[in-house]
Parts: C-alpha cells; sequence; structure tokens
C-alpha cells in the first residue's frame, strides 16, 4: 500500500467509506504510526536487495587472495598475506565501502551477481599472482627458498600486493553500483556517500605507508615510485578489463533481444 501513488490511495479511501466503512487518519509523531511503519519497510526491503552487493564485495576479494595463496603455495613461495593484513582489509576498509553500498535503491539479482563476482575475483587473483611472482623474483627470491615474515623481500612484494587491493575495493564499490553502466558515465554527484567513503579510505592507505608503526604490524614496507608506477599500471588493466566485460556484456544482451 505504501508504494502506490498518492491519488490511488485516496480513491481506495473513498471506495471504503462508500462501503460504509470508517477510515482513521494517524499522526506522523505517533510511535509506530504509518509513516514509521513504511520507513521501516523500506529500510528492510533496501538491506534485501543490498545483499547480492555485498556478496560480491566481500566474495570477489576472498576469490582473489585464495587465489594468491594457492598460487604461493604451488610454486613453494612464501605466504603474501599475513593476518594482520587480512583483519584490515575486512574490517576496515571493506566495511567503510559497504556501508556506502547499503545505501544504494536499485535491486539487483543474484544471478547476475554471481557470475560477475567470480570474473571480477579470478581476474584480480591472477593479475595479483603475477605481480607478486615478478616483485619476489626481481628481489631475489628462488622458488623453494624459505623467507621469514619479517624478511624485506616479502615485506616489498605484499606491500604492493595490499595497496592494489585496498584500491580494487574501492572501484569494486562503483562496479557494484551500477555492473553494467561504466565507471566513466557514472554520476559522481549522485554518489556523494560513496565518494567520501573513497576518500577517506584512501586516507587510510596513505597512513598506512607513512607511519612506520603502522607498516610494521601490517608488515609493509615503504613504496618507491617504481612501486606506484606497478599499482597503476595494474588498476588501469583491471579497469580496462571491467570495461571489456561491460562493453561485451551489453553487446550480447542486443543481439540476445534482436
Amino acid at each position: 500500500f505504501y508504494k502506490i501513488k498518492k491519488e490511488d490511495k485516496k480513491k481506495i479511501i473513498n471506495t471504503l467509506k462508500e462501503n460504509g466503512e470508517t477510515v482513521a487518519i494517524t499522526k506522523t509523531n505517533q510511535k509506530n504510526s504509518i509513516q514509521t511503519i513504511h520507513e521501516g519497510l523500506i529500510k528492510g526491503e533496501q538491506d534485501n536487495q543490498n545483499k547480492p552487493r555485498n556478496y560480491f564485495h566481500t566474495f570477489s576479494l576472498k576469490i582473489a587472495e585464495f587465489i594468491l595463496v594457492i598460487s604461493a603455495i604451488i610454486f613453494n613461495a612464501p605466504l603474501p598475506l599475513s593476518i594482520s593484513f587480512i583483519i584490515v582489509l575486512d574490517i576496515l576498509i571493506n566495511s567503510i565501502l559497504e556501508i556506502t553500498i547499503k545505501e544504494e535503491q536499485e535491486n539487483i539479482s543474484k544471478e547476475k551477481i554471481i557470475p560477475l563476482t567470480i570474473f571480477n575475483g579470478i581476474i584480480t587473483g591472477t593479475f595479483l599472482s603475477i605481480i607478486y611472482f615478478y616483485y619476489l623474483i626481481s628481489l631475489g627470491w628462488y622458488p623453494g627458498e624459505i623467507l621469514n615474515l619479517n624478511s624485506e623481500i616479502i615485506i616489498k612484494a605484499s606491500s604492493v600486493i595490499f595497496l592494489i587491493l585496498g584500491l580494487k575495493q574501492i572501484i569494486n564499490a562503483y562496479i557494484i553500483k551500477n555492473p553494467k553502466k561504466s565507471l566513466f558515465k557514472l554520476n559522481y554527484t549522485n554518489n556523494i556517500s560513496l565518494v567520501l567513503g573513497s576518500i577517506v579510505t584512501i586516507l587510510m592507505l596513505y597512513a598506512f605507508y607513512n607511519f612506520e608503526k603502522v607498516r610494521e604490524i601490517l608488515y609493509l614496507g615503504e613504496l618507491s615510485n617504481v612501486n606506484l608506477t606497478v599499482v597503476v599500471f595494474v588498476i588501469i588493466n583491471l579497469i580496462i578489463l571491467d570495461e571489456l566485460r561491460k562493453f561485451l556484456t551489453i553487446e550480447n544482451e542486443g543481439k540476445a533481444k534482436k
């Protein structure tokens, strides 16, 4: 009833009166008023609609992390993800971004989210594995060599991986706003909460890398200009691949309709 138009509500009220029913109006400030009930229904409906979005944001990261860990085990390489590394990604970075995702009102089905989640996770995990092994080998590691968690080689390689994952989660939040629309065509003025969440996340990442004590807790190292160039290169490629996915999806849907 709360979704129908105002004129339709009037028709229903008039019909009830004609049938001899008594129609009452509740005050808006009354406890459990119609308005309060409506707001509760809208919020509950919105939360249900956005569960698939949160699945995408959480599980695409987990798929990428899983591929990275499996790759390290297969090639007998040191694991790139420390416990503190994973906790910070899940509790701090993901939590901030997922709060903004929950505010999205447009409905999206699990059927569309699941293949997108798998695609996103596999592509991200593959890129991360390539970059991780590239850094390990370029820094002097050889297959089978055992390294401590405090090893400079692991710290440098993990630092790049952590930054890529953090930035990719920001991008994922924008992708899930509208999985079919190009990131370059989104109306960012209508997504102020997500923009602010992205800024907070970037500032947090900046703090992680610029405070020595924080770096020690997370087993991160300082990033050189070369490291940042690699991070930017990977992020641009991941965006291009997602834009290509959107283009192909729209094109295939157009052919299917024809």
